[in-house]
């Protein structure tokens, strides 16, 4: 129930007040002194506060600055009989969200404004809510790893997120997580609480860039029938993240590197110079030395991006991180079973310690981009075994480029297990599969269990983290 705290030393407003606001179920509180109304402010965290301006022992526009100290969340109100011009714009600026005079002619127009910061108090909260979750969801330790090169990647991004840095540029192949280290550095840094916007350079016409990111005025073209700002005048004291720079057109590059220097912008169409304080961080791809090289890329605008660059090594070169970044999306991502019961309890481990080790027996077999897709399928496959799958049927799985039938303890299948009623001789008991054979093949052993008997980056050219698509159901 929200709480409502009157401050006022007539009795009638007190009384008044109480009966009028009891209608809205809502809880109130009163006080006859400032001294009196701060102490009970401090005992209930009020929602929203109704003060006097002149209160025997204190003066009113005091206690609004005290209550706004103490409780910047809660919303405050001033009531007066003496109703001045300038009374009412010292409330406004210490935090009062609205001034009403005594006595209340229209007692709607009370409730209308109680009304209000009340739904000004909620959304400022659930606005602090979601931020502090995209904060817990894009802070450093998101980044999920053990290497060596992304715990320095963590150090580097607490530290310029903490800097004063303007112009920051990421190199990193595709699904590196260019935009997920962006993300960490706006929301380590004390630019958190104002917007990230973010801009796709390659999925934008070169038309429509310039209105994109610096808007347009009412008439500048055709279809503009209204002012519009564009995402870089929406990114003030923010950050600003151009993905895929390197895709950008050669009359973009130029206006975007005027913004740059200058930190200012015009609209389309406008002649009012419009001045930003905005970080911005690009992404690419690809190597922009070499495209400027080409005649591709301006020299001067990559000079101006490549202030502090970061480079993201691609999951094939820290083979360390294969199987934390396993786990963390079989924990993250659960599937209902089909008949409604509860979700699986899905373990990745290996039957011998030396199988959670990763082994690179193909180096490039290992994909860059770690994509979330295939534990919800493990998941299925382990969701919906029922009691006839406890012997552990084997399963086929593509190690290798062939097929092959292998147990939970992670030896092919020997005599009495065959595919389809035929025995593959390449795995027979006196012909044991090599290491590299059977890496990427894993088992599962009753329901709610994926085991795996060796690490998952090992394989044919097709198969990596990011295409965990072992999981085949035995027919």
């Amino acid at each position: 129930m929200d709480t409502i705290l009157v401050i006022d030393d007539e009795r009638n407003i007190r009384t008044l007040v109480s009966r009028v606001l009891a209608q809205d179920d809502v809880e109130v509180h009163t006080a006859g002194t400032g001294k009196e109304g701060l102490e009970l402010a401090e005992e209930l965290s009020p929602d929203v506060s109704l003060v006097d301006l002149r209160l025997p022992d204190m003066d009113g526009i005091q206690v609004v600055r005290e209550l706004k100290a103490k409780h910047p969340d809660s919303a405050v109100i001033m009531i007066t009989a003496f109703g001045h011009i300038e009374s009412a714009v010292a409330a406004i600026k210490t935090g009062a969200t609205d001034y009403l005079e005594k006595p209340f002619q229209h007692l709607e127009k009370l409730r209308i404004s109680v009304s209000r910061a009340l739904d000004e108090v909620k959304a400022r909260r659930e606005i602090t809510r979601l931020t502090k979750r995209e904060e817990g969801k894009y802070n450093t330790d998101q980044l999920i790893g053990e290497s060596d090169s992304t715990r320095r990647l963590r150090d580097i991004i607490g530290q310029l997120a903490r800097s004063e840095a303007h112009t920051i540029l990421i190199h990193g192949e595709s699904g590196t997580g260019k935009e997920l280290v962006a993300k960490g550095l706006h929301y380590e840094s004390a630019r958190r609480n104002f917007p990230f916007m973010e801009v796709n350079c390659a999925a934008i016409t070169e038309t429509l860039f310039e209105s994109e990111l610096f808007g347009h005025e009412k008439g500048a073209f055709t279809d503009a029938r209204a002012t519009k700002k564009g995402l870089m005048e929406l990114a003030d004291r923010g950050t600003l993240f151009l993905d895929e720079v390197g895709e950008m057109a050669p009359n973009s590059q130029a206006k975007l590197l005027r913004c740059l220097q200058e930190r200012m912008f015009k609209r389309v169409g406008g002649t009012r110079d419009i001045k930003v304080d905005v970080r911005v961080i690009a992404a690419t791809n690809r190597s922009l030395e070499t495209m400027v090289k080409e005649g591709k890329f301006r020299e001067d605008l990559f000079y101006r991006l490549n202030v502090i660059p970061i480079t993201i090594p691609p999951l094939r070169e820290r083979t360390e991180d294969i199987l934390p970044l396993a786990r963390h999306f079989l924990s993250d991502r659960p599937v209902r079973a089909r008949d409604g019961g509860t979700a699986p309890r899905i373990r990745l481990a290996g039957q011998r310690p030396r199988a959670q080790k990763p082994r690179r027996a193909h180096g490039d077999s290992v994909h860059k981009r770690v994509d979330r897709r295939p534990p919800p399928s493990a998941a299925v496959l382990t969701a919906h075994r029922g009691p006839a799958d406890r012997g552990c049927r084997a399963h086929r799985a593509h190690a290798g480029g062939h097929r092959a039938v292998v147990h939970p303890e992670g030896h092919a299948a020997g005599e009495g297990q065959q595919e389809r009623g035929r025995e593959d001789p390449r795995h027979h008991p006196a012909n044991p599969p090599k290491e590299a054979e059977r890496s990427v093949v894993p088992s599962v052993c009753g329901p709610g269990h994926l085991l795996t008997t060796a690490p998952l980056a090992i394989g044919s050219g097709r198969l990596g983290i990011s295409r965990i698509r072992a999981f085949r159901h035995a027919i």
